[in-house]
């Protein structure tokens, strides 16, 4: 909570949260980036029962994205959009143990803060993504 970022759903074994949606929140992709920071550091302190550490995989992407109220049985709050789609596409196609993020989050990043490019790195090898092409 002390990030303001926002649990939307989680499918699966995935987890889903926003940030930047409210009014005002000018710094939503830092704090993305230490809510996804912390996640990380918080999974390497937990042990599977093989005895290996817990590594997520971890996807972000900023851009438009749509709300709405889903389901007429049990309905629940979504969020859509090629911005949501691309996001899932950087944690499906991870490595575990790192944080993915799409070009356009680094790029907001850094507008937000200079000293933020000196923490990204390229993938050695751009994956092919099912609908996205390839992502570096």
């Amino acid at each position: 909570d002390h990030c303001q970022v926002f649990k939307v759903e989680t499918i699966g074994d995935a987890y889903m949260a926003a940030c930047g949606h409210l009014e005002g929140q000018t710094d939503h992709a830092k704090r993305l980036l230490k809510f996804a920071r912390l996640v990380r550091r918080t999974a390497r302190t937990i042990k599977m029962p093989t005895g290996a550490t817990l590594r997520v995989r971890i996807g972000l992407n900023s851009g438009p994205a749509y709300t709405g109220v889903v389901g007429l049985k049990c309905p629940r709050f979504c969020f859509f959009g090629d911005t949501v789609n691309t996001a899932a596409r950087m944690e499906q196609t991870g490595e575990p143990g790192h944080i993915h993020v799409s070009e356009s989050f680094r790029e907001v990043a850094v507008r937000q803060d200079s000293d933020l490019n000196a923490h990204f790195l390229e993938r050695p090898n751009p994956v092919e993504a099912k609908g996205k092409g390839k992502l570096k």
